[in-house]
């Protein structure tokens, strides 16, 4: 992908997130392992994913809203770049300050309105955490801010691994403090170690010249209207999308203990394969999609688009197959240790083969997301995410009370692969796609080849009689990456030999580099 000079390469910069995102993620992983080993699926941990749902909630649409609408604005303007992001900064840091020391003394308000089913006995022990985690809210406020100007300047190693600090803090409070502080070690975790990247991006801006240029005296224009007008929906999308998430807790609270936890448990392994490229990928791809818009290169942007939907399929097709096949050997090779038992084994599993047919779904959503922003369709966007959550509120309810907590989750699986179709559908107009590089051709290549690996990785398992449990599942996963691998090689996916020819050319030719060369011409 050959662009000018002074223009970042968006292979490098998937490289640098995704590079952040694997140490983040491998943090994570082992984070939730100990976080389920140490409080498992019970009333505490329950409580505690019942009292994190606003705050989460309130994260979230910070973390999304505010880069989707600042990444093409900053992209927008040169000089006056600088002085742009001070002002925001100023005015998220004295808005977030009063509008979260409301929230802090409202808390008992916000836990009973958004888990309903909780007893009254069991609120104040959730209060607590949804304080500490207001802290979580404020520094997710400003990274987003910051993550969004560094990215427009095409400096992504900063942002790539501020989550990985973050992670680490995460980990280091819930082994020196879980002892003493229970869950709430969690909660100041996710506080403290939300707030350490921003500090660190911070000091960025001043001492770390060759990421961000000097800050200037001008200051930008007024901002039109019109700007604000496209803010407020990139706001209802961000808000609507999280309402989908939110739902789960407002209707699972009304269900048995233990099933906010395992839908909490269950919608981790499928958030990995989009955190550890997907996000990066759409991050990545944004600002140059949004530059290319804006000028007028709509075969450009059509062209980028479709590349990032080759990788994205490469990605999670596999992903989603090996989910819904062999739920149950995941869960229990990654959680099933000290209080995790075997009962939360099943419960999370059933949860995760259904979550696990929209994946694929998510990751077209996130990405087609960052075209409708790009192309300035906001609006549009913003209706899409409302019938996608009237939807998922209008059928959990008959789901519930028809399959219990599968049905819950099968109405969010559903909600998500419907709105992934309209925004496919309705996409704007001067984007064009090849059916060789969506799905398409090539994607169903992937599909077949995920059945045949997941077939011989199943079937060499009767080798292995005398294996423990979780022996067979790492050992039934190694196998399936190998012959999915063997089978891209095989059927000459093209996203596997591109990335053969990224290993070359940042470590070095290869012994098989003639071998894919001839296999490309």
């Amino acid at each position: 992908m050959s662009e000018g000079i002074k223009e970042y390469r968006v292979s490098r910069a998937t490289l640098a997130l995704a590079l952040g995102a694997l140490g983040s993620r491998g943090v994570g992983f082992f984070r939730e392992v100990v976080v389920a080993a140490k409080f498992g699926t019970g009333r505490a941990f329950d409580l505690y994913v019942a009292a994190s749902a606003f705050p989460s909630f309130l994260s979230a649409i910070f973390l999304y809203a505010l880069p989707d609408y600042l990444v093409p604005y900053f992209a927008r303007l040169k000089e006056v770049r600088a002085a742009a992001l001070r002002r925001f900064l100023l005015w998220t840091f004295l808005g977030g300050a009063v509008f979260l020391g409301a929230l802090y003394f409202s808390a008992p308000l916000w836990v009973k309105l958004f888990t309903p089913g909780l007893p009254v006995a069991e609120i104040p022990f959730g209060v607590r955490a949804f304080q500490i985690l207001l802290l979580f809210v404020f520094g997710t406020a400003m990274e987003a801010i910051l993550r969004s100007y560094y990215q427009v300047e095409g400096r992504f190693a900063l942002t790539a691994f501020s989550p990985l600090l973050t992670g680490l803090v995460v980990l280091a409070s819930v082994f020196f403090l879980s002892g003493k502080l229970s869950v709430y070690a969690l909660a100041w975790g996710w506080a403290i170690g939300n707030l350490m990247p921003v500090a660190l991006m911070l000091a960025a801006l001043f001492f770390y010249a060759p990421a961000v240029p000097p800050f200037d005296s001008s200051r930008p224009g007024p901002v039109p209207s019109a700007e604000w007008k496209g803010f407020s929906y990139v706001l209802l999308g961000a808000v609507l999308g999280q309402f989908l998430v939110l739902l789960d807790r407002f209707y699972g609270s009304f269900l048995p203990p233990e099933s906010l936890s395992a839908l909490y448990y269950a919608s981790l392994p499928v958030i990995f394969p989009m955190g550890i490229l997907i996000y990066p990928l759409g991050y990545a791809v944004f600002p140059k999609l949004s530059r290319r818009l804006s000028e007028g290169k709509d075969a450009e942007a059509s062209g980028l688009l479709s590349k990032t939907f080759g990788w994205m399929n490469f990605v999670l097709i596999p992903m989603s197959v090996l989910f819904i096949l062999a739920p149950q050997e995941i869960i229990r090779l990654v959680f099933e240790r000290g209080a995790f038992g075997a009962v939360s084994t099943d419960l999370a599993a059933r949860c995760l083969r259904i979550f696990a047919f929209s994946l694929l779904a998510s990751g077209y959503i996130f990405v087609l997301s960052r075209l409708y922003l790009a192309a300035g369709q906001r609006k549009r966007l913003a209706v899409f995410c409302l019938a996608a959550f009237l939807f998922k509120a209008l059928a959990a309810y008959p789901g519930i009370t028809l399959w219990g907590l599968e049905g819950l989750a099968g109405a969010g699986s559903a909600a998500l692969v419907g709105l992934a179709i309209l925004q496919f559908r309705c996409r704007p107009h001067g984007v064009r796609l090849s059916a060789g590089q969506s799905l398409g051709s090539d994607g169903f290549k992937l599909i077949f080849v995920s059945l045949l690996a997941f077939g011989g990785a199943w079937s060499t398992s009767f080798f292995w009689p005398g294996a423990g449990s979780l022996v067979r599942g790492a050992l039934l996963l190694l196998v399936f990456g190998f012959l999915y691998l063997t089978g891209c090689f095989i059927f000459k996916i093209r996203e596997f030999l591109d990335s053969v020819n990224l290993i070359r050319q940042l470590g070095g030719k290869l012994p098989y580099g003639t071998v894919v060369t001839r296999l490309q011409q």
